[in-house]
């Protein structure tokens, strides 16, 4: 008897709010979700992994891991976010703007790097950008938050463009 073959999805910033609502979201349909996360929680139906996306050698290794465990990656979601620093930018400590940048924009090109290689041609890659902008008048109290989320909306327009 042939084994029924569950969809997989990867999803980063597994531990946080928007990933997990959609680990849950995802079970209910049927796929098993890895999550990845710095601080990974234990998450009935998910896989969890301990993982700093921002790392290329650890995310490279566990994403490697992964697919020759399942063989397949079939959707992959950056939900990955840095802690905001609630600043102005130019108050914004410079580690903490790096820090912002290399989750939401380095953690979303390294997973897609990596991942995509796994991916067959029908799987999907999503980034989550949960920012509206109001062009008049930004919010200047939270860091790098805001440029880092456009960086991510511009890196992910490119993907969609080359894919």
């Amino acid at each position: 008897m042939k084994k029924e073959r569950i969809p997989v999805a990867l999803i980063s910033g597994g531990s946080g709010y928007v990933g997990a609502a959609i680990a849950q979201e995802l079970i209910r349909r049927g796929f098993l979700p890895i999550l990845l996360s710095r601080n990974p929680i234990a998450f009935d139906g998910a896989e969890t992994r301990s993982c700093d996306i921002g790392d290329e050698r650890m995310l490279e290794t566990i994403v490697k891991d992964i697919a020759s465990t399942h063989g397949h990656i079939d959707a992959c979601i950056h939900t990955a976010v840095a802690a905001t620093t609630r600043t102005s930018l130019v108050d914004t400590p410079s580690e903490a703007f790096d820090n912002e940048f290399s989750v939401s924009v380095r953690g979303a090109y390294l997973l897609a790097k990596h991942a995509l290689l796994h991916m067959p041609k029908d799987s999907a890659f999503i980034g989550i950008t949960t920012v509206s902008i109001d062009k008049e008048k930004p919010d200047s109290r939270i860091g790098a938050y805001l440029p880092a989320k456009q960086a991510l909306r511009t890196l992910l327009r490119v993907l969609a463009t080359e894919l």
